[in-house]
This record gives C-alpha cells, structure tokens and sequence, in this order.
C-alpha cells in the first residue's frame, strides 16, 4: 500500500484499487551480453510508491500605490531615484533594468528598447526573442532621464554583445 499522505497518497492509493484486474503489460528484462532477452511480467506500475513533494504557497507580489512610490522616491538620492523611478513605471526586470544603455532611450518617442541584460556581473543577450522588445515611457520619465543623463559622467568604455541572428533559432 502507498505510504503518501495528503490529497496526492489518496490520490495514489484510490488509484491503486480502483485498478481493475487484469492481466499486466510485458516488458523485456536486461541479460547479460549473449543470451536471448527473456519476458516477463510488470506486476504493478513503478511509480506507485513514489510521493510527490508538498506544495509550497507562493509569497504574493508586493505591489505600492503611486503614493507610496512617491514616498519612496522623496527619500532616495541619485542615482538610485532614477533607477527606482524606472522600475515603478515600466515594470522592467532588474537584469532588463541595469543592462540598459543610453542608446536604448528614444527620448523623442519615448521608448525604452529592451537588447540586453546584466546577470551576476555580465553582460548578454535577452533569454528569448519576446523578451526583446520595446517599452513607452511617460514624460515624467523623460524628464528624470534626461536630468540624470545630464548630471551623469561618461562611462570608460561600451560593453560588446556579440550578435544575436532569431532567425538560426
């Protein structure tokens, strides 16, 4: 008999004799090197003792009003206001976020393109082809960028990606 508890051994245990009587599927066993394969029967199926790990509840997803956001941005220095503000409005996952560069702002149409990541310390290309894509801004971010661009120094050097060819996927 089963040994699971919960909702899955039940599960697993109605499972078991529910089963009607019948005659078991063959299978061919495993002989040394030389001899002929001998079949025989499969009495029960093997992943019948086999329990599935419980179910762990997922946290849920921390969500602010824009008041709280405001809050938050009142407290924050640059750059990190910047970084926070971008975040907030786009939605942006932190490796699409700090893998950005100022040739990804169209600050005229007020996109964020989306080409890169940086991961533990590298930089690299979007997991997947959706991944990559276009993001609108509003102009209350064009203004923080734009003052932050102004008040930022030049980086020493660009990093290099190789390129990415969707259509060799």
């Amino acid at each position: 008999m089963n040994s699971c508890t919960g909702a899955i051994g039940a599960a697993a245990r109605h499972a078991e004799s529910a089963k009607p009587k019948r005659k078991p599927p063959r299978s061919w066993s495993a002989t040394p090197s030389g001899s002929k394969p001998v079949r025989r029967h499969v009495d029960s199926s093997p992943a019948l003792g086999v329990c599935l790990p419980q179910k762990h509840s997922v946290l849920p997803k921390i969500t602010f009003e824009p008041s709280q956001v405001m809050k938050i941005l009142e407290r924050l220095e640059e750059p990190h206001r910047t970084v926070v503000s971008v975040a907030a409005v786009t939605g942006l996952r932190a490796s699409e976020l700090f893998g950005l560069k100022w040739s990804d702002v169209d600050f005229e149409r007020q996109l964020l393109f989306i080409r890169r990541t940086f991961y533990r310390g590298e930089f690299g290309l979007p997991k997947t082809k959706s991944s990559e894509r276009v993001v609108p801004f509003s102009s209350g971010l064009a203004t923080a960028l734009e003052r932050h661009k102004k008040s930022q120094q030049p980086f020493p050097h660009e990093p290099s990606l190789p390129e990415r060819s969707w259509e060799t996927l």
